[in-house]
Order: structure tokens, then C-alpha cells, then sequence
């Protein structure tokens, strides 16, 4: 038998013996290794390595056995030549990786959670929802997926900060988690969105469960302060079968009809049912965010821009920016393809993003490069959405901006609906004041498509009223139009607010707003929208249009 001729003291401690006592006997009355998969001792590495004259090593599903003490354990054992020694043998080393093991447990964990719930994470749902589809599709099997986003969230999160927002999400994931099978599984895909995957389940359960999980958040309450918060969830629910696609299908179908059920109403379950022959509007929708996203991350926008001329003279000119989206190909692609769908999606602040920062860039290379630009001649017009009105931080990017690529913020103005600048008074506001502190100036577009605009308009400090082009397109031919675009304009110049009218196609409009003496003018009939300018490398800028 192969016997111990020396133990260091790290082997000492890991055997919990002494060295004098062992010394000269067989290791394996001292010690074993156990094979973790099979529960049986391993064969003899000592021999092992002898024999082939090699290193052995086990660095997975080994045990270490001492007085019925289990370790886990790395072995490796090397022999020892005897050429060198007196004698033949091995060195047998013995490592410890308890904490090893249960670092890596605990990284697999992380991977698979989200990090503020402990549930799983949507790429380990997206997973499971993969093996699911491979189940129904090879044996047949009934699966469910339900999608589930919390109501007025936002209001609550705005309304009591981040983190009890988070407080509410963790309440959220253990209702949920308490009142679903072992078997099912729930993951938080991010901010108020939950996935549940319901395993072996029909349909007709699974609208039982997905309207019990709805009726369970709607009556959970939540306390801030001296008020209480009502939660409440829209569901999509659809089938997981032979049908159903690929996992991006199949979370679109579920996204979709989640969609649905807030159209609806909010605070209810919408089956998504596919229609024959017609695909769901909403699929379609949906698949085209990745490919604005992946637009964003290439770069792939296009600058236009539509000239504001002043009406009855050339002493004034702004520019409209309008933007283009590029496919793979480089073909443009027009906004009402894409910007409705940007909207619905959030991916609109982005956008926003990306048109000011090349703006800026357009007007450094004018500056630098061949144009001494005044805001006394020259204006650039940008649309915000309502998403970016609603966003904190987008005046400290627009001023970062500014600041970074030396632009003085007089030569750039910010339309905003007049819906949106309504529904959103008090950020709208909060925008407009600070931005026109720096020197920018402000426009209200589509003015006029409210029910209420005259009253909100003194509450609004904006530069120009741009009046809606239902008014102006038919200002020739219909008198009530031209006496809505009069009134317009009349009170936009007693609050000393100077008019644009959009939708002007012919010289006959553009002679009628003449008459009235709307300040600007804009539409086909002046100038349809062009690129702004082609790609510039001047002094190291980069301008893409």
C-alpha cells in the first residue's frame, strides 16, 4: 500500500490530524476520495500517476472523507522521479473548494435573478419559455404565458420616489410567487413588467390563474405616508403550443396582448387569440422596435430639414429638423413608419437624443467651417416628445450639449404639442423655463387640435404658436377655418407670441395668411423637406444627416 512519508501543514489542517501520528501509514485508512456522481472512492491516483507516469487530476465531483467529515475537494497527484530521489512515489495535493463551490453557486444565482426581487431574470425566463416552446412542440405538452404590467406605476414611483417604488415591486414579486405552483415559473423582466410562465397548464386554467393574480395585485394596498396606493395589473395571456414560434414570437404575442388589455381599460386579462389570414397588428408593431434600437446602436438616423419662412418677406428663415430612419440597406424609411411605434415603445427619448446632439454637430462644423450664424437670421426647430418633456435629465443633456460642441443656444427652438404640453403642464414648464433661462426659445405645434388651448396658452412661456394644419390647409375655401386661423393668430399677438401656419401647399394659402399677418409659414408649397447636409469631417466632427 502506498504510505504517508510527509504531510505540510496545510494537509495537516485540512485532515485535522498530526503529522506524527499518520506518518508511515497507508493514506487511504486516513482518508478517501469519493466520487461525487457515484458515490463510490475513486481509483488509486497515487498508482495512477505512477503507473503512467503522468499527472492525475479530479477537479469536479470529488469528496474528501475523514471520520465521516464530507470536504468538497480538488486532488491532483504528480509523480516523483526517481532519478532525482532515492526513491520513486507521488506528491498528492488536496485543495479545499468548499468556497469555491459555493462562490460559483452563488454567481450562477446572480446570473440567473434580478437583482431588487430575487426572481428570475428575463434572460433566464426568455430560457425557460424556449424549453416550454421545445415541450409543446416535440411531446404535446400544454403550457401558458402570461405578461403582466402594473398600473399607474409610474405615478406611484414619481409620486413616492424610487425606492419605495422598489418596496412595491418586491411586495409585488412575493404575492405573486405565494400564490403560484412550485412548478411555474416567475421572473421580474425589468422595471414593472413580471413574466409567468405556467407549466402543464390549458388554457381554460390559465385564464382562472392569470384573472386570480389580477384580482390579487388589484386588492393589494400599499401605505406612503398618510395615503394609501392601490396597485393594480394588465395581463396578456397567450398559448404556448406547436404554433407559437420562437421565443421572440411568442413573448411578442404575450407583450401584444398585455398592450391590449391597458387599450382596453387597464385592470384586466386579454387572451391573445391570432386571427386567420391577418397577423396582429400589434406583432407587427413590436417587431419593429429591434430594429429601430439596433438603428440607434448603428447610427442609422437621417437629419432633414423644412424651411419657415417669414410671410411677405426674406428677412427671417428657421428650419424644421425632421428625422429619417436608415434600413440595412441605407433606404430611407419616413417617420409615420416608425416614429408611432418609437412613441408607444419608449424609444422616443433616444431618438430625441440623437437628433439634438447631431443638430449640434451640424451647427459646429457651420460655425467652424464656413457660416458666421446669427439667431438674428438663422433658427433650428426641434421636435421633443412627450417622453423626453417627461424626463428630467434631458435638459442637462440638451445644455451638455450645447456646452460641448459650442453652440450658442439662441439659434435652436423646441416644438412641443399642444396636446402633450397640456397633459404634461407642470413638466412641460419645468422644461421650458429652464431652457429659454439659457437663451433657447420655444414653439407650440399643432396649436389649436385642443379643446382647451386658449386657456392653457398664457400658462405656457413659449416664443411661437405654430397653428395646427387642419385649419390651414382648407383656410381658402372655408371660412370657418380662416376665421380659427385669425382668432390663432390675433391672440397669439397680443400675448406677443409670433405665428407659424403649417400645411401651406399653394400660393393662394400663403396669399390668404398674408392678409391675416401670420408671422411664418411652412409646407410643400415653400419647400418640401431635404437633407440637411451630407457627412462632413471638418476639425474633427462628424456630422450625419
Amino acid at each position: 500500500e502506498d504510505r504517508i512519508e510527509y504531510l505540510n501543514e496545510a494537509a495537516c489542517k485540512l485532515l485535522q490530524c498530526d503529522e506524527r501520528k499518520i506518518h508511515g501509514k497507508p493514506w487511504q485508512s486516513v482518508f478517501q476520495l469519493i466520487d461525487e456522481d457515484l458515490g463510490i472512492p475513486v481509483t488509486n491516483p497515487v498508482q495512477d500517476c505512477i503507473q503512467m507516469g503522468n499527472t492525475v487530476r479530479a477537479s469536479r465531483n470529488t469528496l474528501l472523507h475523514y471520520d465521516d467529515t464530507k470536504i468538497e475537494a480538488h486532488y491532483t497527484a504528480a509523480p516523483i522521479d526517481s532519478s532525482v530521489t532515492d526513491c520513486g512515489g507521488a506528491v498528492l495535493v488536496i485543495r479545499d473548494i468548499h468556497e469555491e463551490r459555493i462562490l460559483q453557486k452563488d454567481l450562477a444565482w446572480r446570473a440567473s435573478r434580478d437583482d431588487l426581487t430575487g426572481l428570475f431574470n428575463r434572460g433566464e425566463f426568455r430560457r425557460r419559455v424556449a424549453q416550454a416552446i421545445s415541450d409543446a412542440t416535440h411531446h404535446g405538452a400544454d403550457h401558458a404565458l402570461l405578461f403582466m404590467d402594473l398600473d399607474q406605476f409610474k405615478v406611484l414611483n414619481d409620486s413616492c420616489g424610487h425606492a419605495f417604488g422598489d418596496q412595491v415591486l418586491v411586495q409585488v414579486g412575493d404575492l405573486l410567487q405565494g400564490s403560484l405552483r412550485s412548478s411555474d415559473i416567475l421572473a421580474r423582466l425589468g422595471g414593472d413588467e413580471f413574466g409567468v410562465l405556467l407549466t402543464g397548464c390549458p388554457m381554460n386554467r390559465a385564464l382562472e390563474i392569470a384573472e386570480h393574480l389580477r384580482i390579487l395585485v388589484k386588492e393589494h394596498r400599499v401605505a406612503y405616508g398618510n395615503k394609501v396606493y392601490e396597485v393594480g395589473a394588465s395581463i396578456g395571456l397567450t398559448a404556448i403550443n406547436s404554433s407559437s414560434g420562437n421565443v421572440d414570437q411568442l413573448l411578442s404575442s404575450a407583450d401584444a396582448a398585455c398592450y391590449s388589455a391597458k387599450e382596453e381599460g387597464r385592470d384586466r386579462v386579454h387572451l391573445y387569440v391570432p386571427t386567420k389570414g391577418e397577423r396582429d397588428r400589434r406583432i407587427e408593431e413590436m417587431e419593429w422596435v429591434p430594429h429601430i434600437r439596433l438603428a440607434l446602436k448603428e447610427d442609422r438616423f437621417a437629419l432633414y430639414s423644412q424651411a419657415i419662412v417669414s410671410v411677405g418677406s426674406d428677412d427671417h428663415r428657421h428650419d424644421e429638423i425632421l428625422v429619417r430612419m436608415l434600413d440595412e440597406q441605407g433606404q430611407i424609411i419616413n417617420p409615420g413608419a416608425f416614429i408611432p411605434i418609437a412613441e408607444r415603445y419608449g424609444l422616443m427619448p433616444d431618438i430625441d437624443r440623437w437628433v439634438v446632439k447631431n443638430v449640434c454637430r451640424h451647427l459646429a462644423w457651420q460655425l467652424i467651417g464656413k457660416n458666421n450664424l446669427s439667431n438674428k437670421d438663422f433658427l433650428y426647430s426641434i421636435n421633443l416628445s412627450g417622453a423626453s418633456i417627461a424626463d428630467p435629465s434631458i435638459p442637462d443633456f440638451i445644455e451638455q450639449q450645447l456646452s460641448e460642441f459650442g453652440i450658442v443656444p439662441e439659434l435652436l427652438c423646441f416644438e412641443i404639442t399642444e396636446t402633450i404640453a397640456i397633459s404634461n403642464i407642470d413638466r412641460a414648464k419645468t422644461l421650458i423655463n429652464r431652457l429659454r433661462a439659457l437663451g433657447c426659445s420655444f414653439m407650440l405645434d399643432d396649436f389649436g387640435s385642443g379643446m382647451s388651448s386658449f386657456a392653457y396658452l398664457k400658462h405656457l412661456p413659449v416664443d411661437y404658436l405654430k397653428i395646427d394644419g387642419v385649419f390651414v390647409k382648407d383656410i381658402v375655401a372655408d371660412p370657418m377655418d380662416k376665421a380659427m386661423v385669425k382668432a390663432i393668430n390675433e391672440i397669439g399677438h397680443i400675448l406677443g407670441l409670433r405665428t407659424v401656419a403649417e400645411f401651406v401647399e399653394n400660393h393662394e394659402i400663403l396669399a390668404c395668411l398674408e392678409e391675416l399677418s401670420v408671422d411664418f409659414a411652412q409646407g410643400y408649397g415653400i419647400e418640401k423637406p431635404k437633407p440637411l447636409a451630407l457627412e462632413v469631417q471638418d476639425q474633427g466632427l462628424s456630422v450625419n444627416s
